[in-house]
């Protein structure tokens, strides 16, 4: 459960009354955030937050006030350019929730890695020659540079498609897929894990979690959730974006004379 220090605004979030909308300072976090608070939320600060702006703990509840629909970004055919080269994301959010679910530290690891790895390689199949032999190098050859996580990360860094901060980010995010992969205990109390996957996960916060989220590194589900899915979350999103930026340099086939 997080801990707040603060709530402000609170303001009705439907017609009906069911939710509320506020900002909230967490000691956990860095910064102040956008909180709906929600009386059947499964944490127990939530429905807290929620029992106390209703009662009004923190000012009078603003009435609800419908907010105009976002616009969505997308590319001239019409698709979100998230979403494009990336047909399976639906499917991946689905896996990756449904681990999040049953709260397993190993499993989380294993599914977000999976993906970037697969990411990885379809950045490369939409960039080098399309033939037979590219793909091959790239799914079907376990041997090959371009069939593992590390080789993929550094030939794509190698051909400019990666950035250097991105190339840091897939090398510590194998190595804590690494260590859950071979250790029966993906567990703080297990020292060889917590020895190697620290230095990693922490690489990984000043990356970017640092911005919010205030480092534990005795918290578990801080780790594997706010630091190591978060990274993920981050670079698959960043890499998604990179297939649409090379959908026109695709290395193209030299002839024979």
């Amino acid at each position: 459960m997080y801990t707040y220090t603060s709530v402000r605004s609170p303001q009705w979030a439907d017609a009906a009354h069911t939710v509320i909308d506020c900002f909230v300072k967490f000691e956990q976090l860095k910064v102040e955030v956008p909180f709906t608070a929600n009386p059947n939320d499964v944490e127990s600060h939530g429905r807290e937050i929620f029992a106390r702006c209703a009662a009004g703990d923190f000012g009078q509840v603003a009435p609800y006030a419908p907010k105009p629909a976002p616009a969505e970004i997308v590319n001239e055919g019409g698709v979100s350019n998230l979403l494009h080269g990336w047909p399976e994301i639906y499917d991946f959010i689905r896996q990756a929730n449904a681990e999040v679910a049953r709260g397993t530290p190993r499993g989380i690891i294993l599914v977000w890695s999976a993906m970037i790895e697969a990411v990885l390689g379809r950045i490369l199949e939409s960039f080098l020659v399309d033939h037979a032999k590219s793909r091959e190098l790239i799914w079907d050859d376990a041997q090959s540079s371009l069939g593992t996580f590390s080789g993929r990360s550094k030939v794509c860094f190698a051909l400019g498609l990666i950035t250097q901060r991105e190339l840091m980010m897939c090398d510590k995010i194998r190595a804590v897929r690494n260590l859950a992969a071979h250790e029966w205990n993906v567990d703080l109390t297990n020292k060889a894990f917590r020895t190697k996957a620290i230095p990693a996960l922490k690489a990984l916060y000043d990356a970017d979690p640092a911005q919010q989220w205030v480092w534990n590194e005795n918290d578990l589900e801080f780790l594997v959730l706010q630091v190591y899915a978060s990274s993920c979350s981050f670079l698959l999103f960043r890499l998604a974006q990179r297939l649409v930026d090379i959908a026109e340099e695709r290395r193209p086939q030299r002839n024979d004379p």
